[in-house]
């Protein structure tokens, strides 16, 4: 059985599966952040999570599974439901797929980096 510092010394020794954990760690963070606010939109506007899901046009227990995450993936239509009954929308940064390199076109993700702020990460929320 492999202890738990042996996987950490394979991770931290092997450069490409290093650079995969820091990408997947930094997506998931980046999820938590805007769970997170999303939760946070909600209490300022004094809603319970039934009301606002009822607002949103979705099942209360999807929003609670969404909210306390444990739903497994929310489709961006979940999300884009609950941001638009709190007044709000996505917005993307042009930039982003630069900044974070473009798989799509063949490029690796750049090394994450505390220059990047977190909104650099996540699409970031605008008012209605």
């Amino acid at each position: 059985m492999t202890s738990y510092q042996d996987l950490l010394d394979k991770v931290t020794s092997d450069p490409e599966m290093a650079k995969s954990v820091a990408a997947e760690t930094a997506i998931l963070l980046s999820i938590s952040d805007l769970i997170n606010h999303l939760d946070d939109l909600r209490a300022e506007a004094g809603w319970s999570k039934k009301e606002l899901a009822l607002r949103a046009g979705i099942e209360p227990a999807n929003l609670r599974r969404l909210l306390d995450g444990s739903a497994k993936n929310p489709t961006l239509m979940t999300i884009s439901k609950v941001l638009w009954a709190l007044g709000r929308k996505i917005a993307t940064e042009r930039g982003l797929a630069i900044a974070m390199g473009d798989s799509r076109a063949g490029k690796p993700l750049q090394k994450q980096s505390s220059h990047l702020h977190k909104s650099s990460l996540v699409a970031q929320f605008a008012s209605v």
